[in-house]
């Protein structure tokens, strides 16, 4: 609701073009510039100025300057610039190379350890509530659900305040906080009472909360230039596709075989 009426995202000029939108589209560019302090000078007489070229000889003597692409002009249009350029400059030498598969190594971990810990909370609050209280209801859940999840927004907070620490900044943020959320996930395996499980699920998500913050902000930074955005998706596909393998391991690896199991092995993965 905040995106839509405090903070709008408007519809991205290239599309509204390419659907035939350009009225649109010149008038998205205009507020972009203007919430920016800018002035554009584009003007929808620009736009089928550049268009004339690209027009066949009826449009052109008709005088209707819409460019408006099928779907299979699209889907040329978006692979037509696809190369391996960027992705070989992110490993163009030894130390980038390192650095970029580093990063991708952490997205790809935490891409893991996180649903399966986060992804199956609920059950796991329900099942050890349960073990440790034979007492426990759906409400001692839920609330155990809403404590964590409070707490994690401090978290967040904390990450910005020590990634300007000028003895440690990014990385060290990164691995305090990686490190800390998979200690106190440890523990937790080890808790013997619901007070106990209450206090260190909220104390794993404030850790956890933190790194995710750390590692989203520091990543696009190390990436060189012309290639972030190739950087980024390398590292989010990654992180994405490991996210996949969270519910075989949880369900039907040996893990599942006690509620601990997946909070252990997402422990693990957090620490290395």
């Amino acid at each position: 609701m905040g995106r839509y009426f405090v903070c709008p995202v408007y519809e991205s000029p290239k599309f509204l073009i390419s659907v035939g939108r350009d009225e649109d589209a010149v008038d998205v560019i205009q507020k972009i510039a203007k919430r920016n302090g800018k002035t554009s000078t584009l003007t929808i007489e620009d736009l089928r100025s550049a268009a004339l070229p690209y027009l066949d000889s009826d449009s052109v003597s008709e005088g209707t300057a819409v460019t408006k692409l099928t779907t299979m002009e699209l889907v040329k249009s978006t692979f037509e610039d696809l190369s391996f350029e960027h992705v070989r400059s992110l490993f163009s030498t030894p130390r980038l190379a390192w650095s970029t598969s580093l990063v991708i190594f952490c997205y790809a971990a935490i891409g893991l350890a996180y649903p399966l810990y986060n992804g199956f909370l609920g059950v796991y609050l329900s099942q050890k509530n349960s073990e440790l209280n034979a007492g426990a209801s759906l409400d001692d859940t839920y609330a155990a659900f809403t404590y964590q999840a409070a707490c994690g927004v401090p978290g967040s907070i904390a990450a910005a305040a020590l990634v300007e620490w000028g003895k440690g900044g990014r990385k060290f943020a990164m691995s305090f906080f990686t490190v800390g959320a998979g200690v106190i996930l440890f523990g937790l395996t080890q808790a013997k009472t619901s007070v106990q499980v209450n206090a260190l699920t909220c104390v794993a998500s404030f850790f956890q909360n933190a790194f995710y913050g750390v590692l989203y902000g520091y990543a696009p930074e190390v990436f060189p230039t012309p290639s972030r955005g190739t950087g980024d998706a390398l590292a989010s596909a990654s992180n994405r596709i490991t996210g996949i393998f969270a519910p075989v391991i949880a369900i039907y690896s040996n893990a599942s075989a006690t509620p601990d199991g997946p909070v252990f092995a997402s422990a693990a993965i957090y620490v290395a």
